[in-house]
């Protein structure tokens, strides 16, 4: 649910605002162990999808809502999530809406290698209440990794009622992330 106050309102117009960066920083403990910075643009530039997927979509500067935080055995950090947005369903209801599914990848120093894009199966307003939830998985042998989507499709009479979340597994070509051996 949206807060209705002033001061969220004004947090949320900035959050629409596109940034020229995006930042990563790692810390252990109390200490700061990495701080690295990387443009918008270099991140449109190195924007990888499955191959056949059209739906994907390019990281355009904005908020995203972040579902996970992977390090590979290689060292290289994965951020996984969606971007977010608003929608209203009935005349009056205003909910945030998780849309597309967006990874970035950097390597162990914090250099960025690519952000990768998988378009979703369900883009209807009921299915947009639900954030999905992904997870990464090596392979047996080590080689690939596996992006595992819980896609969501979003179930029962939402103008009479609160529409609940039905999860299924959507695994990721491990394709996508082959090239990179990161893995190693």
């Amino acid at each position: 649910m949206l807060g209705a106050n002033y001061l969220d309102m004004k947090w949320r117009d900035c959050q629409k605002q596109k940034m020229d960066n995006f930042h990563l920083l790692k810390f252990s403990g109390n200490q700061l162990t990495l701080a690295t910075t990387v443009p918008v643009s270099t991140i449109k530039s190195k924007f990888k999808t499955a191959p056949g997927d059209k739906g994907a979509t390019v990281y355009q500067g904005k908020k995203f809502a972040i579902e996970n935080f992977y390090i590979a055995p290689s060292g290289d950090f994965l951020v996984a999530g969606q971007f977010t947005g608003s929608a209203f369903f009935g005349l009056e209801n205003k909910f945030d809406a998780y849309q597309d599914i967006v990874c970035f990848q950097f390597d162990k120093n914090g250099d960025f290698k690519a952000q990768y894009g998988v378009g979703r199966a369900n883009e209807d307003k009921a299915s947009e209440m639900f954030e999905m939830k992904q997870y990464f998985y090596p392979s047996s042998d080590g080689s690939s990794l596996y992006w595992v989507l819980y896609e969501v499709k979003g179930n029962g009479n939402w103008y009479t009622g609160i529409p609940s979340p039905a999860y299924y597994t959507r695994v990721s070509p491990k394709s996508i992330f082959r090239q990179n051996h990161f893995l190693r």
